[in-house]
């Protein structure tokens, strides 16, 4: 038998906006380098409601970033609060599309699309020890038994006026 090692504690940054520089050594070169100032403008201001402000719209127009404001909201309370968090977008294709972009930044992702049954074993015990975000649909959350149990989710409305929804 042999023995997986865990690996070191992860950095703790001191906001959201902080998390994208230590993001830096996982991320790859076609990465945007840095946030865009209203992404920053938006991290920030939902890092001022505290931890005590439970659901959260975040709202953007089209081509504003809204997909890796919400990565980084998920990774950072994955980080600081040590919660299960999972990204739920409408179809399978968008939440691959923002699971291919979280990768892309740097952030530790599980594909749980698909039927339960389908899913890596590997990579649901890495969501249910916290050790990734989850990437996922709708139906996988909000269904009569759900298969995964998060602590906090990013809720992606793609089409709709409110975006990015963070609850917990």
């Amino acid at each position: 038998m042999t023995f997986r090692r865990r690996a070191a504690p992860a950095l703790m940054p001191a906001s959201p906006e902080a998390l994208y520089p230590v993001l830096a050594h996982g991320r790859r070169s076609e990465a945007p380098k840095e946030l865009w100032s209203r992404q920053a403008d938006v991290l920030r201001a939902y890092h001022r409601l505290g931890p005590e402000k439970r659901d959260v719209a975040i709202e953007l127009p089209t081509g504003a970033g809204k997909t890796l404001v919400g990565c980084l909201i998920a990774e950072w309370r994955r980080r600081t609060n040590g919660e299960r968090v999972a990204y739920v977008a409408p179809t399978r294709q968008l939440a691959g599309q923002a699971a291919a972009q979280a990768r892309l930044c740097g952030v530790p992702t599980v594909d749980l699309t698909g039927h339960w049954r389908a899913w890596n074993p590997n990579e649901q015990v890495r969501f249910t020890q916290g050790e990734a975000v989850a990437f996922v649909t709708y139906s996988t959350v909000f269904n009569a038994r759900p298969h995964i149990s998060p602590q906090a989710l990013v809720l992606d409305f793609t089409n709709s006026e409110s975006p990015c929804v963070c609850r917990s």
